[in-house]
């Protein structure tokens, strides 16, 4: 996106070869496809990693970043921060849940919701890494840094990412809870046209 971003910045010189920027969206692009497209990783994520063991594995990862946010209540400069990610991890909780039930009920469910699902766990995971550099960068501000504008930075960064990016997730939550009806509503006839 970082890139795609930049091709716009430089506008048609963005697309040609001159200042490199080409370059990067290619290069950015294949991130997506080695070790498996984003869409074969997030079958995975879902079949072998989500229901392999029930979704252990992922609670306890819920639980840790949970227990981040849990340790910053107290401090007013990431009060506001961490009940923000708190609750996304308390939506994450209860989508995870349902992604479960859902597989479950209907094995059509897990191609329908496995890419939403990946994404969003992607973006309420970066929320709580964001929470934990806020809370690095505020205790160097708290000890007196001598660089204070990097640190200040970090935590206009991670308000950023909460206001501004993480709220994507919620799109993503949408099309989960969509399930995979609206999918498979069309029968095969209805695409010989």
């Amino acid at each position: 996106e970082v890139a795609s971003l930049g091709v716009q910045v430089y506008g048609g010189h963005g697309y040609i070869r001159e200042w490199g920027m080409e370059q990067l969206m290619r290069d950015s692009r294949i991130t997506q496809l080695y070790e498996g497209t984003n869409g074969i990783q997030a079958l995975d994520y879902i079949r072998r990693k989500l229901l392999g063991d029930g979704g252990a594995e992922l609670s306890a990862l819920q639980a840790e970043f949970s227990e981040i946010c849990d340790g910053q209540v107290d401090r007013p400069a990431l009060r506001e921060l961490a009940s923000r990610v708190q609750a996304r991890i308390g939506e994450w909780r209860e989508l995870t849940a349902e992604v479960i039930a859902a597989t479950q009920r209907d094995p059509q469910e897990i191609g329908a919701v496995s890419v939403d699902f990946l994404q969003y766990s992607a973006y309420v995971l970066l929320a709580g890494f964001w929470l934990q550099a806020a809370a690095k960068a505020q205790d160097a501000l708290d000890a007196g840094t001598g660089e204070e504008t990097f640190y200040q930075a970090k935590l206009a960064s991670a308000d950023f990412y909460l206001r501004r990016v993480l709220p994507r997730a919620s799109a993503h939550r949408e099309a989960i809870l969509g399930g995979a009806g609206c999918l498979m509503a069309l029968d095969e006839e209805s695409f010989a046209f």
